[in-house]
Order: C-alpha cells, then structure tokens, then sequence
C-alpha cells in the first residue's frame, strides 16, 4: 500500500537537513511506512477512514490539515531515527517539539464540535 495523505518528500523537508542518508536513500520504504502509521492513527483519531476518499477530498482546504498533521508525524519518526545529523540533540529535539505542538493544536481542531462535519467527515 502507497501513502495516500502525505508524501515522503514533505516529510522530508519537515524532517530537515539533518535526517538521516538512511530515510533520503530509502524514501519509498521507510518513510512511506512511517506516513501509514500516521494515516491510520488520524483516520482512528476522526473515526473516517479518510484514506479511501482522499481522491475526492483532497482538494478540501480541511484536508490539509490531515496532511500536515500525518506529515509532521511521520518527520518526527525520521528525526528519532537517527539524531546524529543534527547539530546536537537540543536542535533535533527542537525540531520534534515545534511538530508536536503543531499535531496537538490539529487534534484539538479536528476534535471541536462540528469541525468533522464541516470536513464531512462523519
């Protein structure tokens, strides 16, 4: 199974120019897992399985949130995997951090009373 709501490139560049030779080189394998893991968290998070009708929703401007979101996810596991890119551990837990604090305000978006129907959703 392909990713569907990000793209390896984009975790990429949210991963910054420390990540590890090993995600670049292996984009299609390692990173391409790690954005499934994050679908299938935020499709259980919104109770949709937005994978499966990303082809009509994309465009939607409330689906950009799901891809920054599944983005920045799977950056963070690309960061971990390797610190030894970065300038030191400070720069790469940094990094994780301003992720974090993003995904957090995503989820409590995506978790308001009719954001979900907004999105159409549910």
């Amino acid at each position: 199974m392909a990713p569907t709501l990000g793209t390896a490139s984009g975790v990429l560049v949210k991963a910054g120019v420390g990540v590890s030779a090993v995600m670049t080189a292996n984009a299609n394998s390692e990173v391409d897992n790690f954005i499934e893991q994050a679908e299938a968290f935020i499709c259980g998070f919104i109770k949709y399985d937005a994978v499966a009708t990303w082809a009509a929703n994309s465009a939607l401007i409330t689906s950009k949130m799901l891809t920054e979101y599944v983005e920045r996810s799977a950056a963070i596991e690309c960061i971990f995997y390797d610190l030894t890119g970065y300038t030191d551990g400070i720069e790469a837990e940094n990094m994780v951090t301003v992720h974090w604090g993003r995904m957090l305000q995503i989820t409590e978006v995506l978790n308001a009373n009719g954001v979900q129907d907004f999105m159409e959703v549910n």
